[in-house]
């Protein structure tokens, strides 16, 4: 390319110079013919002028010749197009050397031939011509790299047989060169009529013009492989845009049929072939597969063929399988139909979904061989992976919307069911609504009786009345012997090839599915489902059939499991009623007593009063007037009418509690006030079973709110058990305030609380625990369960040496509750127990019954 340059450069230099010179010879040419008369110039001068005349006419030719030159190259350095570019060339040479006749020859690839490219004149028919080395004007300057004139081309011995005579005078043949290898012959041509030559001059004008073209030529082949690039890149950009649509053709519908179609014919937009098909196989008939699509369409489309050996091999190799010559291929050679059908070439691809084949796509060339070229083969493993996934969509969908129409036809098979306790008739109507679901010919509920089987409900039977009610006995029919044994579905595909199958006169059934019906692990009948057609149903079937057989064993079961249902409720519901008659016989009975206690109570105590009073009065009279000896019988009087006054409070106070008539008084008290109270009163009768008692609490205690008497009496009872049953031992009272999470318990014993929480609890977090302990006897777990209970203690041995009525603890365990808290024990035989009594520091009064 550089010296191709260097000598565009020096032509145009040497243009320049020319025409420089040109100037200065014509102001010289001017100066010699002035106004002065030639004749008296000297003889010398005049043949000065007439040689520069003469230099001068050729300078300007010379100049003309590059004024063209120029022109010519810059007209060649802007076409690009080879062909365009050849043509000028040609043109713009025979102009230069005032000729019309020339033409432009390139050597070939492989350099086996120079060929003619672009002719003007009397050259016309030769376009195309191709000329061996050293054949013709062509043939010389291709190998020798040199020009090459002919004076007249009839009378040289290199002339070509391919030129007639009488055509050609004067020949000139330059070569275009690329550095120093031929690339062509630019060759120029007088007609045989004309006398003109070419000179030195244009052999020397005419080589450097081929240089330029050479640089031309340059540009255009590179211009031609960059341009042959881009419509290579456009050609694949093309391709893949419409490989696009064809994938966007195909996951715009999940209608199969139509998108399959629409990609067959697509296809044919890619790869310029003739006919596109596509193929499913099919599943239950190895060797076989159907047409489900193609383009142009054929009579062949939706039927089952034999799988051609093309899409065999494809298939069986799970690779693309071609051939460019079907008539000549071996491979071929056994399958009779390809010369029916005229198919020259085919290219199978496989259709693959998750590792399993399904079908194929085949691409037919009928009317030429086809050359599918590599790229087209992975083009169109593209678009078959794309074809596969459309396919595997489209049966998705396919499912799906079986599924649903499944479930829309169970739950209005489930409706009917929910409507009608009609066996019968439910039977039927599941029997109609299984035919939204599969194809069958004739279908019948059977029932079991032990080993007999009768047919109760039937469909699609010409004589319905003599099938119904029809009893078999099950070790005649070998194919529900095996659903009885197994209870699973039981799927014939051709009951002409099962062993055992006994077909009723007049019956046609060749396909057959049972399935069998089950309630609670028992079978109880089949639902059969019959079609003429051998190899009818699948597996896949009876899968289906299964979610109907539960429902007709539902609905078998339906009306007795109805009447049982009945039946429990009406005696659940007479239960109820006697069970709410006792608990309001037991309320009436408790609040009668509770009336009766209130009532005993009241008349009791005003004559016990009376007894107490006077004999109070007695023992004074009789300390006044010494009259010890009846002072012992007095107290006693005194003492048993104090106990009894005792129980009856007792009485009165759980009566009260029991029927809501107890009140609470709350007042603000000091704590340790009324410790001290309590301690000093229950002091001699702590010291009685010769126990002492202490007493611990902070001084810091503080006050609370709640009802002091029902609290003092609450400590009383407490303190009084202890010492009761503790002899020779020790008694404890502790008061301490707690912040503590309580869970008031069904069982107090087992009340929960959490010492571990902050201050910030509920509005009832503030609590102050009471504690009596004592060292006594103790108790076990299963005296302390009676514990809490009116009229209740530990045992009959602990009433009878202790005394009491049981009722201390029960309204000590009611009253802690009405303010809000509530009593724990800790207790161990032979140790002691604890009593715990926890309050709100502030009680909050419950609401009184307002009822009378």
């Amino acid at each position: 390319m550089t010296n191709h340059n260097k000598s565009r450069e020096e032509l145009i230099d040497e243009l320049n110079d020319v025409r420089q010179r040109l100037a200065e010879l014509e102001k010289i040419v001017d100066a010699g013919s002035g106004t002065e008369n030639l004749s008296h110039r000297p003889q010398n001068e005049e043949g000065i002028i007439q040689a520069n005349a003469q230099l001068l006419k050729r300078l300007k030719k010379q100049n003309e010749y590059l004024a063209a030159l120029h022109h010519t190259t810059l007209d060649l350095m802007n076409r690009l197009d080879l062909t365009d570019l050849l043509q000028a060339v040609v043109i713009r040479a025979a102009q230069l050397l005032d000729t019309e006749h020339g033409f432009v020859g390139l050597v070939s690839p492989d350099e086996s031939v120079i060929r003619v490219r672009v002719v003007t004149g009397i050259f016309g028919p030769r376009t195309g011509v191709e000329m061996a080395p050293n054949e013709g004007v062509a043939g010389k300057v291709w190998q020798s790299g040199q020009p090459l004139v002919i004076d007249h081309y009839d009378r040289w011995s290199g002339r070509s047989d391919q030129i007639d005579n009488n055509i050609l005078g004067a020949v000139m043949g330059i070569p275009i060169k690329s550095g120093e290898k031929v690339m062509g012959v630019l060759s120029l041509a007088y007609d045989a009529t004309s006398d003109q030559q070419f000179d030195a001059e244009e052999v020397k004008l005419l080589t450097r013009f081929a240089q330029l073209v050479s640089i031309a030529l340059e540009n255009a082949r590179l211009y031609t492989i960059e341009h042959a690039r881009f419509e290579d890149q456009a050609r694949r950009i093309e391709q893949w845009r419409n490989i696009q649509e064809i994938s966007s053709t195909l996951n715009s519908s999940l209608e199969l049929n139509q998108v399959l179609n629409n990609a067959c014919k697509m296809f044919l937009d890619l790869i310029k072939v003739d006919h596109c098909g596509i193929v499913l196989l099919n599943s239950e008939r190895p060797g076989y597969g159907k047409l489900v699509a193609e383009y142009p369409q054929t009579d062949l489309c939706g039927v089952d063929v034999l799988l051609n050996p093309a899409i065999q091999k494809a298939v069986d190799n799970d690779t693309i399988f071609i051939s460019h010559n079907v008539p000549d291929d071996v491979q071929l050679k056994e399958f009779s139909v390809w010369n029916a059908l005229a198919i020259k070439s085919i290219l199978i691809v496989p259709l693959v979904v998750q590792g399993q084949i399904i079908g194929s796509v085949g691409l037919d060339a009928t009317g030429q061989p086809y050359p599918f070229s590599e790229e087209e083969q992975n083009m169109c493993k593209v678009v078959a992976d794309q074809i596969a996934i459309a396919i595997a969509n489209a049966r998705a969908f396919e499912a799906e919307r079986a599924a649903k129409n499944q479930a829309d036809t169970l739950r209005d098979v489930a409706a009917i069911l929910n409507e009608s306790l009609d066996r019968k008739a439910v039977l039927s109507q599941i029997l109609a609504q299984l035919e939204r679901i599969i194809v069958y010919d004739s279908c019948s509920l059977i029932l079991r009786n032990e080993d007999t089987f009768q047919i109760v409900a039937t469909r699609g039977f010409p004589k319905t009345a003599r099938v119904e009610g029809v009893t078999f006995s099950l070790s005649r029919r070998a194919h529900l012997q095996q659903l009885a044994d197994r209870h699973q579905p039981l799927v014939i595909p051709d009951t002409g090839e099962y062993e055992g199958w006994r077909q009723d006169e007049g019956s046609a059934i060749r396909s057959w599915i049972g399935v069998p019906l089950i309630f609670a692990d028992t079978l109880i009948g089949v639902l059969s489902i019959d079609h003429k057609q051998p190899h009818f149903y699948v597996q896949t079937d009876a899968e289906i059939i299964e979610a109907f057989a539960d429902l007709a064993a539902v609905a078998i079961q339906k009306s007795q499991l109805y009447d049982h249902a009945q039946q429990e409720i009406a005696e659940r519901k007479r239960a109820e009623v006697a069970l709410q008659q006792a608990k309001e016989a037991a309320e009436d009975a408790s609040r009668a007593k509770s009336t009766f206690l209130a009532n005993m109570s009241h008349e009791l105590r005003t004559p016990l009063n009376a007894i107490i009073g006077y004999s109070e009065i007695l023992i004074e009279d009789a300390e006044e007037m010494d009259q010890t000896i009846i002072i012992p019988d007095l107290k006693k009087i005194n003492e048993a009418g104090n106990h009894l006054l005792s129980v009856i409070n007792d009485i009165l106070d759980i009566s009260k509690i029991e029927a809501g008539k107890m009140e609470l008084y709350i007042e603000s008290f000091d704590i340790g006030a009324l410790i001290d109270n309590v301690a000093l009163t229950i002091q001699p009768l702590v010291e009685k079973n010769s126990n002492n008692l202490i007493v611990q609490y902070s001084s810091d205690i503080g006050s609370m709110s709640a009802d002091v008497v029902k609290t003092r009496q609450m400590l009383f009872n407490l303190l009084s058990n202890a010492a009761k049953f503790t002899e020779r031992g020790t008694i404890t009272l502790a008061v301490s305030p707690e912040n503590v999470e309580l869970s008031l318990p069904a069982t107090p014993q087992v009340l929960v609380i959490d010492t571990n929480v902050g201050d910030a609890l509920h509005l009832a977090s503030h609590w102050v625990s009471f504690s009596v302990s004592d060292t006594g006897i103790g108790m076990t777990q299963e005296q302390i369960d009676k514990l809490f209970h009116e009229f209740a203690q530990a045992d009959i041995s602990t009433t009878r040496k202790y005394g009491g009525t049981g009722l201390g603890l029960a309204i000590t365990q009611r009253v802690c509750q009405m303010m809000g808290g509530d009593i724990t024990v800790e207790s161990e035989v032979g140790v002691g127990s604890t009593f715990t009594i926890w309050l709100p520091r502030e009680v909050n009064p419950p609401l009184q019954d307002k009822n009378p």
